[in-house]
């Protein structure tokens, strides 16, 4: 049995996620496609023991200060995984965070476009096109990254993907808003 892939995402909360998981349902249901969770992945994968990346999140989220996500524009591409998306602005404060995601969980370095997305699936590029235009401006919006979660592919469709803990960045307030 291969070992298990962990991945560190960011996930909106309150209205924010509120309106991007709606969008995800809708989108998934009109195109089909499945359901996911909101989230902009930060690192991964990361193949190690969970003790060890529990350790590596607890120096992790030491080493960052809350910080805004934007998503500015909406995108579509030819990845399964980035059918239709946001992208999210590659501002200093995100660029720090996954180079220091990589540094933390000793990862190779590899392009990094941070993005939100919005569908999966393999459809044309007419068809992607035609689901950005239908896209509503609501989505171009930002949300507070003042804490990241552990996931855990226990296997390659959605379905199967768990969050294993979330942590909080050091600086961050103690309760969600």
């Amino acid at each position: 049995m291969p070992p298990l892939s962990y991945y560190l995402w960011l996930k909106p909360i309150g209205p924010a996620n509120d309106l991007l998981a709606d969008t995800i349902v809708r989108l998934a249901r009109e195109n089909g496609g499945p359901i996911f969770d909101p989230h902009v992945t930060l690192a991964g994968p990361i193949e190690r023991s969970e003790d060890e990346i529990f350790d590596m999140c607890e120096r992790f989220r030491t080493r960052l200060s809350p910080f805004s996500i934007v998503l500015d524009e909406p995108h579509h591409g030819l990845e399964y995984f980035r059918c239709v998306f946001m992208r999210a602005v590659p501002d200093a404060a995100i660029v720090r965070a996954n180079e220091v995601s990589r540094q933390v969980f000793e990862l190779p370095e590899r392009p990094f476009m941070p993005h939100l997305s919005l569908l999966y699936g393999n459809h044309p590029a007419d068809e992607r096109q035609r689901i950005v235009n239908g896209l509503p401006g609501e989505l171009q919006l930002s949300f507070a990254a003042d804490s990241f979660d552990l996931i855990v592919l226990n296997g390659p469709e959605p379905k199967d993907w768990q969050t294993v803990r979330s942590w909080r960045f050091v600086d961050a307030p103690s309760v969600l808003a």
